[in-house]
């Protein structure tokens, strides 16, 4: 990676971020809609493994980061900063999410698995109470990523049809900067 671009690795580490993140919602949402029974129960592990997934890689995303570094960002209008504060809670928020859910499967007495292979410990025992406050803070933090995700795409758009630089192909560098 120079200093410009992002390299192979973390190219390839926020595409398949995106797709775990284009995956968990939908899960979310199916869930929301079934009955209790093995379907929501199996639907549940899936959610929760894709959720456990982006957690994983945004650790070494993040790991990665550290080592390798980004590409420096000349932070000169508010709205540059503002992407910045956006991208850091982007980031946030993929740790938060997964992590709240765990929180709320723990208190509600769901065993947490991934994808059935091995269980989680529980970082609670049994509450009714938190589970419901929990599982309304997870939901609260989804749905402001969901927000922060479409002001991240709005703002790539913004610079590659408005701005016509470079900042989109830096992360898709298979797209011809627009002149």
């Amino acid at each position: 990676m120079d200093k410009q671009n992002y390299g192979t690795a973390a190219i390839f580490m926020h595409w398949l971020t995106v797709l775990f993140i284009v995956a968990v919602f939908p899960l979310a949402l199916w869930m929301s809609d079934l009955e209790k029974g093995p379907e929501k129960a199996q639907v549940l592990v899936w959610h929760q493994s894709v959720g456990f997934m982006i957690l994983a890689l945004v650790v070494l995303r993040l790991v990665w980061r550290g080592v390798y570094g980004a590409p420096q960002l000349a932070l000169s209008s508010l709205l540059d900063k503002l992407a910045a504060v956006v991208q850091i809670a982007l980031y946030g928020l993929m740790v938060l999410v997964p992590v709240v859910g765990w929180m709320t499967l723990s208190a509600g007495g769901h065993p947490v698995t991934f994808f059935g292979w091995f269980s989680l410990p529980d970082l609670f025992s049994r509450n009714h109470s938190l589970h419901e406050t929990l599982g309304d803070v997870h939901q609260f933090l989804a749905y402001t990523f969901l927000a922060l995700i479409t002001l991240h795409i709005l703002g790539a758009l913004k610079h590659y049809f408005l701005l016509h630089d470079e900042v989109m192909a830096r992360m898709m560098p298979w797209l011809k900067v627009r002149k």
